[in-house]
């Protein structure tokens, strides 16, 4: 169907309402696939603790995310930029609920630099 500029469609209430209901279910499924995969991304690679542990991520989202999944009640403090070896890996510092300081690495290298 082709509408000119004069013409218009006008919906019902009860359309409009429809409407909005499909657009959020959509909307809210594209969002938890998304967050499904980074978390699975993250956590088929290393366990975070050294730099040869690393896990490999393709986002700063999911360094965060990861964290988020294993360290429950945690913060993350700061984050620092490291290189070794040519490598550059993110390191998240983050304090956990009973006041210690954790170290997460983060192998960064396929999106560091890709701007």
């Amino acid at each position: 169907m082709y509408f000119s500029d004069s013409q218009s469609v006008t919906l019902k209430p009860k359309q409009m309402k429809t409407m909005k209901q499909f657009l959020v279910a959509i909307l809210m499924m594209m969002a938890m696939s998304g967050c499904k995969s980074a978390q699975t991304q993250a956590n088929a690679s290393g366990d975070g603790s050294s730099y040869e542990n690393a896990v490999v991520v393709k986002s700063v989202g999911e360094e965060y995310a990861f964290v988020k999944s294993k360290c429950t009640g945690c913060r993350v403090t700061s984050q620092a930029l490291s290189n070794k070896d040519g490598k550059y890996y993110d390191v998240l510092y983050v304090s956990t609920a009973d006041g210690k300081e954790v170290k997460y690495f983060f192998d960064i290298n396929s999106f560091y630099g890709n701007w």
